[in-house]
């Protein structure tokens, strides 16, 4: 059986999506069809993503769904305090752990897009974890902090580090650690379901809770 997807234009199109089970793949066509017919790429178009994401969460897959992102959902108790390089962030239960994150997108996006997840994992994990302002200090941020972990998102140059987290590269890592990939990428690693930056919040859930995990 093939399953219908909701799209705007379709005469059959059900505002608040259609009452049905779908696999997390059909799931992210019927939101990235929204996204895509709906906003225009430009300077600010990362940084409001993730509100336009659970916007059209809510209008193409329903609201019985949990349409929470990952700072929502557990970043509450963490502590943001400003660093010379970043930002730090410190869970609410510090377990003594270090890590660095890094990526290099545009700062609008980095503050809406990037570091709400930064601060769910910090939480998640009772790592604390600097964020740097740029790239190029990342190694520097690192011996710093004694980070065991660096998490970069993106293809960027990574500083030495005893394990690694690196999130949507487009070519494939030779490093140790949690690789995630989009599903359609081709690459090793732990796939997810994602058109660019664009996936069901319960996919960026999952993907946040793993990076968590592998801190």
């Amino acid at each position: 059986m093939v399953e219908h997807i909701n799209e705007q234009g379709d005469p059959n199109f059900n505002v608040g999506g259609i009452k049905r089970d779908m696999p997390p793949e059909l799931q992210l066509e019927q939101l990235a069809s929204y996204m895509h017919a709906t906003y225009e790429d430009g300077p600010n178009y990362l940084a409001l993503l993730p509100d336009r994401i659970t916007h059209a969460a809510m209008l193409m897959l329903g609201t019985a769904v949990d349409h929470a992102l990952p700072a929502t959902k557990w970043a509450e108790g963490v502590q943001v305090e400003p660093h010379a390089l970043g930002v730090v962030f410190r869970p609410s239960e510090p377990n003594g752990r270090w890590a660095v994150s890094l990526w290099d997108g545009p700062a609008n996006a980095k503050e809406m897009l990037w570091r709400p997840d930064v601060a769910a994992a910090a939480e998640l994990s009772g790592t604390t974890i600097l964020d740097v302002d740029s790239v190029a200090d990342a190694a520097k941020a690192v011996e710093l902090v004694g980070a065991e972990v660096v998490w970069a998102l993106g293809d960027v140059a990574l500083p030495q580090a005893d394990r690694y987290i690196v999130t949507f590269p487009t070519t494939q890592p030779s490093v140790d650690g949690l690789i995630q990939v989009r599903a359609s990428s081709n690459l090793e690693g732990t796939e997810y379901h994602a058109d660019g930056f664009i996936s069901t919040p319960a996919e960026i859930r999952r993907r946040v809770k793993d990076a968590a995990d592998a801190l």
